[in-house]
């Protein structure tokens, strides 16, 4: 009998720290269940910025995910909370003025992974506001998506991509939050990551001042379900949000859970829920709006031919390849892991929490930083 309940205890666990549990079932779900999706939340202020902080949290997943564990201990789960509900991390914050110690935030406060994963957050959302790395919509027989001036969006993405590989160092002028930390990361996951394919897939599911195309049937929502379900056991996506003002917002696709969409805001607030049966409409707080895109940034070994717009009409061609994409996902899980112990070592080194500065740092300095 003691056995038996050990091995309900160790199953409970094991749930309780899952993102996502069953699409077709009933399962009891409280905020506690998801504090492994990510432990801090991010506000975005009253800058129109909700594109680059989703970007960049999905980056956290899909990217890092690939070459670091991004699962926190119950215990450093609460101590990044506690921390962070203290002192919100705003993605308003000038990077001049972006010393996160003072603001308590250190590798002692909320674990080395916790502070890497942070100052992670920081370096992707940085460098996408800087290169503006979002679509603008226009309107055609399909949603178009162009760069702000009107040139193919397809370019911009070839720069992500290029970014993606996490070889690109940036040295001099300001520099990012903790700096030595990330180029000390970077050093020892861009080999496994470097020669990785990565699409970005976004599907129209709503007619919008933008695109004449059919808004999707119920039953093609439950098919789209079936699809983020099964991402989402390793990656997240973007959900472009519309409504007539403000016109457009992004979130994070948590999961799905019981039949429920779980979203992650960036105006602060832990984790949004929302009934499939209710899709295209979704309730953040007191606001309502549609589901007007879903967008998977996806890692492969091996391109597939996927197209960067998916309408109602060709929906059937993206279910065909997500088919010959999963055993790529699986087979991900292959790529090597970063050491914790270079956490550890980044934790014990004060000079490698360089930050909000314009001193200038050679390559020699950071070879000698730990």
């Amino acid at each position: 009998m003691k056995r038996k309940v050990a091995e309900l205890q160790r199953e409970a666990r094991r749930m309780m720290n899952s993102s996502v549990r069953g699409y077709e079932t009933e399962g009891h779900m409280t905020r506690r269940n998801y504090k492994s999706v990510l432990p801090f939340t991010v506000n975005q202020g009253d800058e129109p910025t909700c594109a680059f902080v989703t970007m960049a949290k999905v980056l956290l997943f899909n990217l890092m995910g690939l070459v670091m564990d991004i699962r926190f201990t119950e215990r450093e789960q609460e101590k990044i909370t506690t921390l962070v509900t203290l002192f919100p991390i705003r993605s308003d914050t000038s990077i001049t003025d972006r010393q996160l110690k003072d603001a308590g935030i250190t590798p002692s406060s909320c674990s080395p992974k916790g502070f890497a994963l942070i100052v992670l957050f920081f370096y992707f959302y940085d460098w996408l506001k800087d290169h503006d790395m979002r679509g603008y919509y226009f309107e055609g027989d399909t949603l178009m998506m162009k760069t702000r001036d009107g040139h193919d969006y397809n370019d911009k993405l070839v720069e992500l991509f290029q970014f993606l590989k996490l070889t690109k160092k940036r040295l001099g002028g300001h520099t990012f939050t903790a700096d030595g930390w990330i180029q000390e990361i970077t050093r020892h996951v861009s080999p496994h990551v470097s020669g990785l394919t990565w699409k970005k897939i976004s599907v129209c599911t709503l007619n919008t001042p933008f695109t004449d195309a059919d808004t999707f049937s119920q039953y093609a929502f439950e098919q789209l379900s079936e699809v983020i379900f099964r991402i989402t056991r390793k990656f997240k996506i973007t959900l472009t949000l519309h409504r007539e003002e403000p016109p457009m917002h992004d979130v994070m696709i948590v999961g799905i859970e019981g039949n429920k969409l779980i979203l992650s805001n960036s105006w602060g607030t832990f984790l949004n829920i929302t009934p499939l049966s209710v899709l295209p409409r979704i309730a953040l707080g007191k606001s309502l709006w549609n589901a007007c895109q879903f967008t998977f940034l996806l890692p492969m070994f091996e391109p597939i031919d996927f197209q960067t717009q998916y309408e109602l009409d060709n929906f059937h061609e993206f279910l065909g390849l997500m088919q010959h994409y999963y055993p790529q996902m699986d087979a991900l899980d292959a790529i090597p892991k970063l050491d914790p112990a270079v956490l550890d070592a980044l934790a014990a080194s004060p000079r490698a929490e360089i930050g909000g500065t314009r001193k200038r740092y050679t390559r020699k300095h950071f070879r000698n930083l730990l």
